[in-house]
């Protein structure tokens, strides 16, 4: 099931998720979390990679995380569909955080960013803030 011209909803589960939720997983990932994976994808104009479960990939928790999951926080972004984990073959992580920083007009859904991690954490919480909240793991 298509949620973007370029993504997949099954690229925001996780296998099981999919498996037991099919197209209504839709209902736990937040809708800008997708526009902005594709807002990002459209302007960096390259292929990125969140979870690649369904396609053969290792990646199967960079989405959405219920319970049942092995990285599941309670308090996680993960766990309320507002965050997700960036790979990307062309660009490095560091260098997509400074081009969101350097560009925060264009992505105004992203209210956080992990930092010291090798790939790129985005998240929409509510901060109350126009600035975007940079955290370390």
């Amino acid at each position: 099931m298509k949620v973007t011209k370029n993504f997949s909803l099954k690229e925001f589960v996780s296998k099981e998720t999919w498996d037991k939720y099919k197209s209504k997983s839709l209902w736990f990932i937040d809708p800008r979390i997708i526009e902005t994976a594709q807002t990002l994808r459209d302007i960096l104009n390259t292929p990125l990679t969140i979870n690649s479960w369904s396609y053969g990939g290792n990646r199967n928790e960079s989405g959405l995380r219920m319970p049942e999951h092995k990285n599941y926080s309670p308090y996680s972004q993960h766990t309320f569909g507002r965050a997700i984990d960036i790979i990307s073959s062309k660009y490095t992580a560091d260098e997509m955080r400074d081009h969101i920083i350097k560009n925060s007009f264009l992505y105004p859904h992203i209210k956080a960013m992990e930092l010291k991690v090798n790939w790129l954490h985005i998240d929409c919480r509510n901060t109350g803030d126009d600035t975007i909240y940079l955290f370390n793991p």
